[in-house]
């Protein structure tokens, strides 16, 4: 190998060390390290392992992770390409320098083949399809973190499942209610019988008195109040009541005494407390359903765009040969990237009903107090706490209740419905039109311009009017193509089906030919002729139909179409009153 060709060869490593220190460029599948994916016969990615991780906050990480790869991917590939061009540059200077050193042939030849060589390979592994795949990819993931961030912070109230009972989370509050309704529980066990009626017997008595049983008068069917008055009768059943009980001799017998009416209210006050409990805990599994099932939302969704990005990248990589094929031309430089691309490789119980303490055959309690079961000292203090340990169960209940609310607050279902709804839209992976509208209002003697970028070559244009098609020229303006259309040899009320084409799509536009509205002058559709833009920011882009950051030309053909649909007066300038109409959405196709 002579000295010429060993030049050459270390000429070829500056391209070699850009692309492969471009490490999206040679290996462009990005994946998250908790997937494994494999591509079937079909060209589709499908799963070999999806370990989801564990809980939301580690599926945010995760998914922002893959999101900054995206990002980092679009970057690394976006410098290379000026890198690229800068590295060529100085080649050529190169290259004219030795010509006019007057060089000869075959050293011109052979940086001419460094100089092409290095051209065909950076832009075949270097492709601006790519870099709109990733950026997609990034926005839709994007889009996921912001439909989930609501859920970040309510996912700090989950905790975790083996938090302890006194930690202030989901978990830990339901932990802490099942703790006291257990305590709650037992302590009901054990005084169980406080709020049960209590069964007496009450012994035989022998009485006898010298006065006989009063009798007293009978009502008169419908004696008046005040006659019953006269009659003295309810003083006469009193002292019947008192005889009754005095002289009465009765057997032995047996009765009934109701629980405590402190006890009953203590026990219905626990057995309710439990209930609401049990209610807390499943209010609690409900959001703590809810944001575990917004984490497999965007942990799904985050998946299927891995997915759909690898399958998109696919489509960008350059098949081997073609680029081993590109760069045989570059002569003694040919080994050289050849060897360098080889290398680089490419319940509750019911209180039970009290027994009646109704008057014998004898009327014996007419006029007496309903007698209940006596309270021991023991008794008493069981009831003391069973109240506290209610007390305490409805406190971590109502803690419970308080951060349940707070994670499956409104709003959570149409969240969740935003993280699905984050799907790719690749740009400039197809035919891009601005304006992008399906109908457009043109007048008589009028040129409406269309700008459009292409990945699939040059376009092709065409316009059909009455069943007659004519081909229209495609022109190179600021880094993109651009077709006009003037409306002549039409009249008004005819249609123009304008169709533009590239390798890949199409776009029709439907132009509806009207009357002239006046005789001032056509504005300006040439950036070259107007002020120069302020900075717009890129809500008003959105509103104005455009994906931001839109470039002058694309903006000046957005107010071309603002104002062209009447929605501010035809300056041909960003005035007060097309940044009005955009403000408004009016501009919008």
């Amino acid at each position: 190998m002579n000295s010429l060709d060993r030049c050459l060869r270390r000429a070829t490593l500056p391209v070699l060390v850009l692309i492969a220190g471009c490490s999206t460029a040679l290996q462009p599948q990005i994946f998250s390290k908790h997937l494994t994916a494999s591509k079937n016969v079909s060209g589709e990615y499908t799963l070999d392992k999806n370990d989801e991780p564990k809980t939301f906050e580690e599926v945010y990480k995760e998914v922002a992770l893959v999101r900054g790869r995206y990002v980092s991917a679009v970057s690394d590939l976006s410098n290379a390409s000026p890198q690229l061009s800068a590295w060529l540059l100085g080649l050529s200077a190169a290259g004219a320098a030795v010509a006019l050193g007057d060089g000869s042939a075959r050293t011109v030849a052979g940086i001419a083949g460094v100089g092409a060589a290095s051209y065909a390979a950076g832009n075949l592994f270097i492709v601006r399809a790519r870099i709109d795949v990733y950026r997609a990819g990034a926005e839709a993931l994007q889009c996921g973190l912001n439909a989930a961030a609501p859920f970040r912070n309510k996912a700090r109230l989950v905790g975790e499942p083996d938090d302890p009972d006194y930690k202030d989370t989901l978990y830990g509050l339901k932990a802490a209610v099942a703790r006291r309704s257990d305590e709650l529980r037992v302590a009901m066990r054990q005084s169980q019988e406080v709020d049960q009626p209590e069964l007496r017997i009450v012994p035989a008595r022998t009485r006898s008195c010298p006065r006989p049983r009063p009798a007293c008068p009978a009502a008169p069917a419908g004696a008046t109040a005040e006659e019953l008055k006269l009659l003295n009768r309810s003083a006469c059943l009193r002292e019947q009541a008192t005889w009754d009980r005095d002289c009465v001799s009765t057997s032995e017998r047996t009765e009934t005494l109701p629980a405590a009416p402190e006890a009953i209210q203590t026990m219905k006050e626990a057995r309710a407390s439990l209930e609401d409990g049990n209610r807390a805990r499943r209010r609690a599994d409900r959001a703590i359903d809810l944001i575990e099932g917004a984490a497999s939302d965007l942990w799904a969704r985050a998946v299927a765009v891995q997915l759909k990005v690898s399958e998109e990248v696919d489509k960008t990589i350059p098949n081997q040969t073609a680029v081993l094929a590109a760069i045989k031309a570059a002569g003694p430089v040919a080994g050289a990237l050849e060897d360098g691309f080889k290398r680089a490789g490419v319940a509750g119980a019911s209180t039970p009903a009290s027994a009646p303490g109704g008057a014998s055959a004898t009327g014996e309690s007419q006029g007496t107090a309903r007698q209940v079961r006596a309270l021991s000292a023991g008794d008493r203090a069981r009831l003391r706490d069973l109240a506290q340990l209610t007390l305490e169960l409805q406190e971590a209940t109502s803690s419970l209740d308080e951060i349940a609310a707070n994670v499956a607050g409104s709003g959570a279902a149409k969240a969740r419905k935003a993280i699905a709804a984050c799907t790719m839209k690749i740009n400039n992976t197809t035919l891009r039109v601005s304006p992008d509208a399906t109908s457009l209002p043109l007048e008589l003697g009028k040129t409406q311009p269309f700008f459009v970028s292409s990945t699939g070559g040059v376009p092709s244009a065409d316009v059909e009017v009455d069943g007659k098609a004519t081909s229209l020229p495609v022109q190179v303006q600021g880094g993109q193509f651009r077709v006009d259309y003037t409306a002549k040899d039409v009249k008004a009320g005819d249609t123009a089906l304008l169709t533009i084409r590239d390798g890949s799509a199409e776009h029709a536009v439907s132009l509806s030919i009207i009357e002239a509205t006046g005789t001032s002058p056509t504005p300006p559709t040439t950036t070259g002729a107007r002020r120069k833009l302020p900075a717009i920011d890129a809500d008003t882009q959105r509103k104005m139909g455009l994906t931001p950051p839109a470039s002058e030309t694309e903006l000046y053909a957005a107010i071309d179409r603002c104002q062209a649909k009447g929605a501010a007066p035809k300056t041909g300038e960003w005035d007060d009153a097309t940044q009005k109409a955009a403000g408004r959405g009016d501009c919008k196709p």
